[in-house]
C-alpha cells in the first residue's frame, strides 16, 4: 500500500536516535534496509553473496594455519553496517550492506582464519578461555596479546589491504591508517606498557580492560588500532630472516611466542621492545595457565 511505502521511506530518512557510535552505526545499518531505492542494490549483494565459494575464502585461510588445523563454520549474511565481517561463536558473520568485492572475500578469509585460530588454542583450554573473558590483570595480558597475534595474523596474511593505505580505501579509512603509520612507535610503547603494568599489577583490572579497549575496538568502524599494530609485529617479525614461515604460524598455536619472535627482530631494527624481564613474566604466565588454569 502506498501508505506502507510512505512509512518505509520515512524511517529510512530519519536521523538515528542512538547517540553511542557503534549503536548509531547499526541503527543506520537498519534504517538502510527500509529504503525502497536500496532495496535493488542489497538484492543484488545477496544475490552475489548467495553465489560466493566460501572454501575457497577457507582454503586461502588454510594456507596460513598449522597443519591439521579445522575450519568448521557456518556463515550468516547480516545487515550489520559496524562490522563487515565478524566472528561470534564460531560462526562467521557478513553484512551484505558494503560491496562484495575482492578487497571484502580477503576479509571473509580474515574472519575464517579466526576460526582456525581459536581452533587451534582449544587444545589449551585455560589460555582460550582467559583470552575470551578475563578476570584479572594477568587474564588482560593474555586477552591482549591473543588479539595482537590473532588480528596480526589475519590481516598480515589474508587481509593485508585492510591494513594500506590506497585508492581501494575511503577518505575516512586513509586518515586513519595514516594517523597510524605516524604513531607506529609512540603506539608499540604503549603497548608494551600496557602488558608490563598489567604483569606488575600497578594498573586496576577496569582500567586495563579500558585500555585494551582502546585497541581492539574503533566506535567509528574503520580500522580497530589492534588490527594495524598486529600486523605491523607480524611484519617485523617476517622482516627478521631467522624467523621461518613455521614459526610464524605456529603463533597460532601460542600466540606467546610473537613477543619474542617481535622482541627478536625490534632489536635490530631499532623499535620498542620488551624487556628480558617482561619477556619472563609472560612466558610464565602462559605456562602456569597451562599448568594450573
Amino acid at each position: 500500500a502506498a501508505s506502507d511505502v510512505y512509512k518505509r521511506q520515512r524511517l529510512s530518512k530519519q536521523n538515528p536516535t542512538q547517540t553511542d557510535p557503534m549503536k548509531r552505526k547499526l541503527e543506520e545499518g537498519f534504517r538502510l534496509c527500509y529504503n525502497l531505492e536500496a532495496l535493488s542494490r542489497l538484492q543484488n549483494n545477496l544475490d552475489v553473496a548467495l553465489k560466493i565459494d566460501f572454501d575457497q575464502a577457507a582454503n586461502k585461510a588454510l594456507k596460513y594455519l598449522p597443519k591439521g588445523t579445522n575450519i568448521d563454520s557456518k556463515v550468516y549474511l547480516t545487515i550489520d553496517n559496524f562490522n563487515p565481517g565478524m566472528v561470534y561463536k564460531g560462526n562467521v558473520g557478513r553484512s551484505i550492506l558494503s560491496g562484495l568485492d575482492n578487497v571484502n572475500m580477503d576479509i571473509l578469509a580474515h574472519e575464517f582464519h579466526h576460526i582456525g585460530f581459536n581452533n587451534c588454542l582449544s587444545k589449551r583450554t585455560a589460555v582460550i578461555q582467559k583470552a575470551h573473558t578475563p578476570l584479572d590483570t594477568g587474564d588482560v595480558v593474555i586477552h591482549f596479546i591473543y588479539h595482537l597475534a590473532m588480528e596480526g595474523l589475519a590481516n598480515h596474511y589474508c587481509s593485508p589491504l585492510s591494513v594500506k593505505q590506497g585508492s581501494h580505501k575511503s577518505v575516512e579509512a586513509n586518515e586513519k591508517i595514516a594517523s597510524y603509520e605516524d604513531c607506529l612507535c609512540n603506539s608499540l610503547e604503549d603497548t608494551w606498557k600496557l602488558i608490563e603494568d598489567c604483569m606488575d599489577e600497578t594498573v586496576l583490572f577496569s582500567e586495563a580492560v579500558d585500555r585494551v579497549n582502546d585497541f581492539i575496538i574503533d566506535n567509528e568502524s574503520i580500522l580497530p588500532k589492534v588490527h594495524f599494530i598486529g600486523e605491523k609485529i607480524i611484519s617485523v617479525i617476517e622482516e627478521n630472516y631467522e624467523n621461518s614461515f613455521m614459526d610464524i604460524i605456529e603463533i597460532c598455536n601460542h600466540p606467546e611466542n610473537q613477543v619474542l619472535l617481535y622482541s627478536k627482530s625490534a632489536n635490530k631494527l631499532g623499535l620498542p621492545t620488551l624487556s628480558v624481564e617482561l619477556l619472563e613474566k609472560i612466558m610464565n604466565l602462559f605456562s602456569h595457565a597451562d599448568m594450573f588454569g
